[in-house]
C-alpha cells in the first residue's frame, strides 16, 4: 500500500467519525441547523477530512507532497538515486576544492 492511500484512509475514517459524532450531535440538540454558529465547524470538518482523504488517495491535493503515491521500490530507487548524486556531488566539489588549492599553492610558490 502506498503512503497516499494509507493516510487517504486515515482521514476518511476521521471524516467519518466526525459525520457519526455530527449525527449524535444533532439527535440530542447540541448542534443546531444555525450555519453561524459555532457547532457548525464540526460537520465541515468532516467534509473537509472527507475530501481531503479522497483526493490524497486518488494521488492528488495538498497533503501529497508529505505522502507519496508510489510503491516502496519506487521510493527506494528514488531515494538511492538522489544519496548517489550527493555522492557525486560531495567528490566533485572535493575535487574542485583540491585543484583550487595546487593552484594557490603552485601561485604562492612562484611568488
Amino acid at each position: 500500500m502506498t503512503p497516499s492511500i494509507k493516510a487517504g484512509r486515515i482521514l476518511i475514517g476521521c471524516g467519518s467519525g466526525l459525520v457519526f459524532a455530527t449525527g449524535l450531535a444533532m439527535i440530542s440538540g447540541v448542534i443546531t441547523t444555525d450555519i453561524s454558529s459555532v457547532s457548525s465547524l464540526i460537520p465541515l470538518a468532516a467534509i473537509v477530512f472527507l475530501l481531503i482523504g479522497w483526493l490524497t488517495i486518488s494521488g492528488k491535493g495538498p497533503l501529497i507532497a508529505w505522502f507519496p503515491n508510489e510503491i516502496s521500490t519506487e521510493v527506494i530507487a528514488r531515494i538511492e538515486k538522489e544519496v548517489d548524486e550527493r555522492e557525486k556531488e560531495g567528490k566533485m566539489g572535493g575535487a574542485w576544492a583540491k585543484l583550487e588549492a595546487t593552484v594557490l599553492d603552485k601561485k604562492i610558490e612562484e611568488e
